[in-house]
């Protein structure tokens, strides 16, 4: 993976990552404003859930291209009520 093996790629890397993180909470921020994550706390959760494991599948993907490696799901109790 880039940010392992350290040196240039790594850090470009990084500041790719945070800069990622900002615009999806900066994202998820006009969202909740304009009402488009719903009308209620479960239904705003879900949504939000659901957009960050998207974020999540696509750095997965691009990080680990070449490498045989599963990607990320995560379980989902908390819709499923346990």
């Amino acid at each position: 993976m880039k940010l392992a093996n350290g040196g240039r790629d790594a850090a470009t890397e990084a500041q790719r990552m945070v800069s990622e993180k900002i615009e999806a909470s900066l994202e998820l921020q006009a969202k909740a404003l304009s009402g488009g994550l719903g009308t209620t706390a479960l239904g705003a959760a879900a949504k939000t859930l659901g957009y960050y494991r998207k974020k999540v599948r696509a750095n997965q993907t691009r990080l680990t291209k070449g490498t045989a490696r599963r990607p990320y799901r995560p379980k989902r109790r908390w819709l499923t009520g346990w």
